[in-house]
């Protein structure tokens, strides 16, 4: 070892060892040992200055290099003592910045650089324990003084010329016998401006082809196989931040969930998906509002897809999914009950165009398909049930709610048709249509039932029709008009009348026809009135045609039709027997005239001609027989 001083300002002194048989000799410095009190301190102390613009003087800890084409360079090893007993604790390292009034000396950790290789890794650990807790580690800035702000603090990996640049974890360890330790990254509070954000993006890439880095947040998985109660994996929560204020422009922090930005292409999706199971259900999928404060109303939920500058806009779809044993899950759109004013409504809308020569879109409503092919019962087409909301009130005036069933308006063309049509069957009979009000309450009657055409303002209005189907191998349906029975006052009457006309025109005609037959008898028509009850008289029949204002009144004819190879049907016209006065007559009168110089109506009784014209016996002509009975005797 040698000892040396400088020649210029201050002495200085070096210490150091030649090379001997190829390996430098070493210098140690070592304070002898004490076993009665602490152990004595080395102190290596730069030189001060007190010069205007000078330094302090610098202490430099440097290991050796290699000039070799192998090894390593010198290792610089910081260690404070140990304890030898269990009870005591080692000493600490303390590497501090320099001290100063106007700017504290910063405190450098750097690895070893390399020109060609891969550089020197800096680490930081805490020491560790046999039988204890390992030691922490706490990377902090300090307090910032009364008119200054707190460091920051960044963690970040360098840029690289050729392939990834460093990653940056956050790992904590793992536990045999308790949990993982958290990792918690929480933003400061403050009491002036916006609160700090905390940002979380992955990263950009400018390769082509090649897409942005994900941003995964992921709950810890329940590992443990134990078929009774193995654990749950962790749930991910994504909560606004709360506001604590008091004034109702206070809100709290919203949740902005949505797919990435795209210049060219398509926008990136957003997909909410619950989790899958192997053997049991998937999970759930809720979206709600709360409900709200004691003075505010709960929040909206808007389902909607963006506007389209070529073609068509999004669809909307909500679907429950197929089920293998068991039925598919129910759609239920239900509005919340309320207690001011009326209910919510349900509103269904198809789409509008503006489109020439197009068609609004359709609403369809149907019933589910029982597609089970089973001959024996292969189960029913599910039904569509159109019901008015019930009316719980206690008044006469609170009233259910209708059922409308309207065709769309038409500003030129025709209005929309409305159609009614049951479903048809390939093998058996079509499904009936039935159409009635419900039977009245205790106190009130049942609902009128009115079918009508609206009115025209240019030609005829809507006729109107009540026709059955035709059948091939059978009759064809029966039409029956009937008014109920009642318990008391007048029976319901049965009104037929054909339509008015206001202007030079017959008024309608009113046509009752049995139906005819291609091979047999057609069908009878009976106009009769029901036998009377035990106290009264059976109602009038009668037959009769309007007034005239100009020319004759209308003809009342009674026809039977001809029969070519048959006699013509009778006219039979008979008084009914009676047990009780004189029998009912028979009158038949012409009419009568005020004009004068005119004749009243004749009265003619014309038997049948026998009108063939064979020279043996071509057939009589009818008699006309005058009978009068009179006490027993006729003449």
């Amino acid at each position: 070892m040698h000892l040396a001083s400088c020649i210029f300002h201050s002495p200085c002194v070096s210490l150091f060892t030649d090379c001997v048989a190829g390996r430098a000799g070493q210098i140690e410095v070592t304070v002898g040992n004490s076993d009665s009190g602490d152990g004595s301190n080395i102190q290596l102390m730069a030189g001060n200055s007190s010069s205007h613009g000078a330094s302090a003087g610098r202490i430099d800890l440097v290991s050796g290099t290699v000039a070799g084409s192998a090894g390593a360079g010198g290792a610089l090893a910081l260690s404070a003592g140990g304890a030898t007993d269990g009870n005591q604790y080692g000493a600490t390292v303390n590497l501090e910045g320099g001290d100063l009034e106007t700017g504290g000396g910063d405190l450098y950790l750097e690895a070893g650089r390399s020109q060609t290789l891969t550089g020197g890794e800096l680490h930081l650990k805490s020491g560790r324990s046999r039988d204890g807790t390992s030691g922490k580690i706490n990377i902090e800035t300090p307090n910032a003084g009364f008119m200054g702000t707190s460091g920051s603090l960044s963690l970040t990996s360098g840029t690289s010329s050729n392939g990834n640049s460093g990653a940056l974890r956050f790992i904590s360890g793992s536990a045999k016998h308790g949990r993982g330790g958290e990792v918690v990254i929480v933003v400061g509070s403050g009491v002036v401006g916006d609160g700090g954000e905390l940002v979380l993006t992955a990263g950009a890439t400018s390769d082509a082809g090649s897409t942005g880095g994900a941003t995964r947040l992921t709950g810890g998985e329940g590992r443990n196989p134990n078929t009774d109660n193995g654990g749950d994996g962790g749930g991910v929560f994504l909560s606004g931040g709360s506001s604590l204020g008091n004034s109702h422009r206070d809100r709290g922090g919203d949740i902005d969930i949505r797919g990435g930005d795209a210049d060219g292409g398509t926008g990136g999706n957003v997909i909410l998906s619950s989790g899958e199971s192997i053997d049991m259900s998937s999970g759930g999928i809720t979206m709600g509002t709360p409900k709200s404060g004691v003075a505010g109303v709960s929040g909206s939920i808007a389902v909607s897809t963006g506007d389209s500058a070529a073609g068509a806009s999004g669809n909307i779809l909500m679907s429950t999914g197929a089920a293998t044993v068991g039925r598919g899950g129910s759609t239920l759109l239900q509005v919340g009950d309320g207690d001011l004013g009326n209910g919510g409504n349900v509103e269904l809308q198809a789409g509008t165009t503006t489109a020439k020569a197009s068609v609004g879109g359709r609403v369809v409503l149907r019933g589910g398909l029982g597609a089970s092919p089973h001959s024996a019962d292969g189960g029913d087409g599910g039904a569509i049930v159109l019901a008015g909301g019930e009316s719980a009130g206690g008044s006469a005036q609170d009233r259910g709610g209708n059922v409308e069933l309207g065709g769309g308006a038409a500003a030129v063309g025709f209005g929309g048709n409305v159609l009614v049509r049951s479903g048809n069957s390939i093998d058996s009979s079509s499904g009936d249509i039935s159409i009635r009000s419900s039977n009245a309450g205790s106190a009130g009657v049942s609902g009128m039932m009115v079918l009508g055409t609206g009115t025209s303002s240019i030609g005829s209005t809507g006729s109107l029709g009540v026709t059955t189907g035709s059948s091939r191998y059978g009759s064809g349906g029966d039409i029956k008009v009937r008014v109920g029975d009642g318990e008391s006052g007048e029976g319901g009457q049965l009104s037929m009348q054909a339509g008015s006309s206001a202007g030079l025109s017959s008024g309608g005609s009113i046509h009752l026809a049995a139906g005819a037959s291609l091979e047999s008898s057609s069908g009878r028509v009976d106009i009769n009135t029901p036998n009377a009850g035990a106290v009264g008289v059976s109602g009038e029949l009668r037959l009769y045609s309007g007034t005239s204002s100009g020319g004759n009144s209308g003809r009342l004819s009674l026809l039977s039709g001809e029969a070519p190879t048959g006699a013509g049907g009778e006219i039979v016209m008979t008084v009914g027997s009676g047990g009780g006065g004189d029998g009912g007559g028979v009158r038949i009168t012409a009419g009568e005239t005020t004009d004068e110089a005119s004749a009243g109506g004749d009265v003619l009784l014309l038997a049948g001609e026998g009108s063939n014209p064979y020279s043996i016996d071509g057939g009589d002509g009818g008699s006309c027989e005058y009978l009068n009975v009179h006490y027993g005797h006729t003449r």
